[in-house]
């Protein structure tokens, strides 16, 4: 990765961040291109050289965070989920199993669930 590319991952990352400030105080629909911009410390161009409009930095930040979720979890797992339909089958083959622990983070554990770059 050349500094350039660095630079543009760090400034989508500024304004992944400055998005999810903003959406813990209002919903999606009532925040600016020029809030996030300003929060990001980017100009409003800028923005606009990553994405068409706040929903494209919203799909950006979700799957960011999904992806940062799912690798948080240590463990190699026997499941690879490709598709909702393995997701289903997977979760539903802990229903009769009980975790050691309590929360979500206890049943992708139990489970063995990892993440592939392919689900959608």
């Amino acid at each position: 990765m050349n500094k350039n590319e660095s630079k543009y991952f760090y400034t989508a990352r500024l304004m992944n961040q400055a998005l999810l400030a903003l959406l813990e105080k209002k919903d999606i629909d009532f925040i600016s291109i020029t809030e996030i911009t300003q929060k990001a410390g980017v100009n409003r161009s800028t923005f606009y050289l990553h994405y068409d409009n706040i929903y494209e930095l919203l799909d950006e930040t979700l799957e960011n965070l999904n992806k940062e979720f799912i690798n948080s979890f240590p463990v190699e797992s026997p499941y690879v989920i490709k598709s909702k339909e393995d997701a289903f089958l997977c979760c539903d083959s802990c229903l009769n199993k009980k975790p050691s622990h309590n929360g979500l983070g206890s049943w992708v554990l139990l489970c063995g669930i990892s993440y592939s770059d392919d689900f959608a």
